[in-house]
């Protein structure tokens, strides 16, 4: 996912967009930036809440709704994660992570024919977005498509060789331990060391 391997980079951030929120309380942009480092954090209530917040400021704020979508994603929410995604895609339908978050969150409510249509769709819009080409992989095991799932990582290892499970487990924010055991199954199953 291009995540930094330098363990200050959330601190520093968190320090630039309080500093962004001092200047402007009313931006919903930054409440929005704050919710991604706590969710990074794993610190999903307040995550939520900053979400939320940016939401009180802009109901009608597409990318808020959609990545709180994706927020209560790991949260253990996908439910109401679609509804939220769902919503956004109708006020802002070419937001390019629509697709992937409402894939991830079908995955989670085992809805896999509508996850793998909407990381299809995800992929279309990016094809080298290699988190959408994980939960596809996932999906395909899911589905016993293990050969296309195994494809599906052969691509991922062949831009970003250094990707494992251990670093998806490490870093995938995940409130319900369940969740991400059943992602990183998938990974494994599809070849992902």
């Amino acid at each position: 996912m291009g995540w930094s391997h330098d363990p200050e980079s959330l601190e520093q951030a968190f320090k630039l967009v309080e500093k962004a929120a001092s200047m402007d309380d009313s931006s919903e942009g930054c409440y929005c930036l704050l919710g991604s480092i706590f969710l990074w954090r794993k610190e999903h209530e307040k995550a939520v809440d900053f979400y939320e917040k940016s939401l009180t400021l802009n109901p009608n704020y597409a990318h808020g709704l959609s990545d709180l979508g994706s927020i209560l994603c790991f949260a253990g929410k996908p439910d109401t994660a679609i509804e939220l995604i769902e919503r956004a895609m109708r006020l802002a339908p070419f937001f390019p992570y629509h697709f992937f978050y409402l894939g991830h969150a079908y995955f989670l409510t085992r809805r896999y024919g509508s996850a793998l249509e909407a990381l299809e769709k995800a992929l279309d819009g990016n094809p080298d977005f290699f988190p959408a080409r994980a939960f596809l992989a996932a999906t395909y095991v899911e589905l016993g498509r293990d050969e296309e799932a195994c494809s599906q990582i052969a691509l991922i290892r062949k831009k970003s060789p250094g990707t494992t499970t251990d670093l998806w487990k490490e870093r995938l924010p995940y409130k319900n331990k369940e969740d991400l055991e059943r992602v990183l199954s998938g990974l494994r199953k599809g070849g992902m060391p």
